[in-house]
């Protein structure tokens, strides 16, 4: 008898590992497609495209319809997402229809646009072995993103960036590489970390990133089903593992869908990106970045990296924040907020969700900063 119990709970087990290893199921096989391929089967119009920034860099930028329509509208004011550190531009439109970010949007009759990370899952660019950081990202992709999509539909465009994307949108402003501008709304930016805690910045700051620059130039994280499966069976072990990255336990998360923000998320990073977080986060100011003093002469003509200046920042800004973000923290947010309210922006705004976390942002439970975002969008 104990000997068929045995066998019985071997074969259970056998049958749990399985389950959690290796079987795929037609749900995790869907959010494993590309991202136009899925939008295509939730009836959504999805285009994609391509384009050369002007360091050769081939990126591919996705372009979204509101659902149900054969094909993509070019008469909505356009809106370009950006993408965030670790994550592809899968994360905008991994909630539900009525809580994702761009999928709200393009329901609402803007013509959405997401530009794809490079050297992520889009646009990996492999034969490339120059680094880049969120700086080269913000100086070459996203103006040329401006530029192309202002080619197909003559408005001005409004971009939203979450986390790292904020970062990026404000290397292109200071850099005065963007035209055609209408509104730029930021989730949880992070030029200013200095009160950032948590696994992330502990890592980013530690030695372990000096040691792997020596040896690699680039990360390849991969999506792990073994996190998918984690997410959508074990919420609680989940949500523990998320106070201590990106959210406290109080967050609004819909953590019932996290699972399918797990399909595409992480994605490689480049070295120069890591070093470049890691330098932002020891000297808690939002710094170019630091190639050491010979390097910093040739370049920017000083020993020491300059600030990105925020102070010649001319368009209009608008800045969301949540408490429960572990992050981006309040006294960052509220430093950045007061820059900009003495720059040369034409409108400054700082909007505070009190349920939000980090990752709330794009997988929110309720998600009513988006009404208020849209409003933005709608004025002129």
């Amino acid at each position: 008898m104990s000997y068929i119990k045995k066998s019985v709970k071997g074969i259970l087990i056998s049958i749990f590992f399985y389950l959690m290893f290796i079987y795929e199921s037609e749900e995790e096989l869907f959010w494993k497609k590309p991202i136009d391929e899925r939008l295509r089967l939730q009836l959504y119009p999805v285009e994609r495209h391509y384009i050369l920034t002007e360091d050769k860099f081939n990126i591919t930028l996705f372009r979204v319809g509101k659902k149900g329509l054969s094909q993509v509208s070019t008469r909505g004011k356009p809106v370009i997402f950006v993408p965030q550190f670790l994550n592809c531009i899968d994360t905008y439109v991994s909630n539900e229809d009525h809580l994702a970010p761009a999928l709200v949007f393009a329901n609402q009759g803007f013509d959405v646009w997401l530009m794809s990370q490079r050297g992520g899952e889009y646009s990996p660019n492999e034969d490339r072995q120059d680094g880049f950081s969120f700086h080269e990202i913000g100086y070459f992709d996203l103006p040329k993103s401006y530029e192309y999509i202002y080619s197909l539909n003559p408005q001005n465009i409004t971009a939203v960036g979450h986390s790292q994307g904020g970062n990026t949108i404000f290397v292109s402003l200071t850099e005065k590489r963007l035209k055609n501008v209408h509104k730029i709304i930021m989730f949880a930016p992070g030029p200013f970390a200095k009160n950032a805690t948590g696994l992330i910045p502990y890592f980013v700051s530690s030695r372990f990133v000096d040691i792997l620059a020596k040896y690699t130039d680039r990360i390849n994280l991969t999506p792990s089903k073994y996190l998918f499966k984690l997410c959508k069976y074990f919420h609680l072990p989940s949500k523990l593992f998320l106070t201590t990255v990106t959210d406290t336990w109080e967050s609004d998360m819909n953590i019932a869908k996290l699972y399918q923000y797990t399909k595409h998320s992480p994605q490689p990073q480049s070295i120069k990106n890591l070093l470049h977080l890691k330098q932002l986060l020891i000297k808690g100011q939002f710094y170019k970045y630091d190639y050491g003093q010979e390097q910093n002469l040739k370049i920017y003509g000083q020993e020491e990296a300059p600030l990105y200046d925020l102070l010649s920042i001319t368009e209009s800004i608008h800045l969301f924040y949540g408490p429960h973000d572990i992050l981006t923290r309040y006294p960052d947010n509220i430093e950045l907020y007061e820059i900009l309210k003495k720059s040369q922006a034409k409108n400054v705004t700082f909007s505070y969700y009190p349920t939000v976390g980090h990752v709330s942002f794009i997988l929110d439970s309720k998600a009513e900063f988006l009404q208020e975002m849209i409003k933005i969008i709608e004025e002129d």
